[in-house]
């Protein structure tokens, strides 16, 4: 009771603009209840109105220490990771959703199933994003290596038939 007192308040103070005084409540509500996603997923968006990212990251990280399959919790951690083109993070994010996301419970409405669908969507999204930046970013050493070993030469010939498709001398 206690709990969905503090969400309440919580929701309240957010919907007058009243963020400081929501922290708090919702602070309070996750110590209380560290196991119940809701408290931890409206302190995130108190800390998107706040535009502090660093937060939501620490209160999602947090979450998911309590309810490791949240899947709101795990895109949102992956979405960031790719902004910050940290791709192998994002993948550790997604990865777990994958058994989870494949199979439609028996008992979901229409609606339950066209939302697991936007879910499944998204995260095959992020998945593939996730992919192509790993994979680009194991290739870039090696460019980078390929380019060395032909010597400063071939990097400065490199270099002037890119700025005009020839070589002068």
């Amino acid at each position: 009771m206690e709990y969905e007192l503090m969400l309440y308040l919580s929701v309240k103070h957010i919907e007058r603009g009243e963020l400081a005084l929501a922290e708090p409540i919702l602070e309070r509500a996750t110590h209380l209840a560290p196991q119940w996603p809701e408290a931890y997923m409206q302190w995130v968006e108190v800390r998107l109105q706040q535009d502090d990212l660093n937060g939501v990251q620490l209160l999602l990280s947090e979450l998911l220490k309590h309810s490791p399959e949240h899947v709101q919790a795990r895109l949102f951690l992956a979405q960031l990771s790719l902004t910050a083109e940290e791709f192998d993070e994002a993948h550790a994010y997604l990865t777990p959703l994958s058994d989870l996301l494949a199979h439609t419970p028996a008992d979901f409405s229409e609606e339950e199933v066209a939302e697991l669908e936007e879910v499944r969507q998204l995260y095959l999204s992020l998945m593939m994003e996730a992919e192509a930046g790993r994979l680009a970013a194991k290739r870039r050493p090696q460019a980078k290596a390929s380019a060395s070993r032909k010597g400063p030469q071939a990097n400065a010939s490199a270099s002037r038939k890119g700025r005009g498709g020839r070589t002068r001398r």
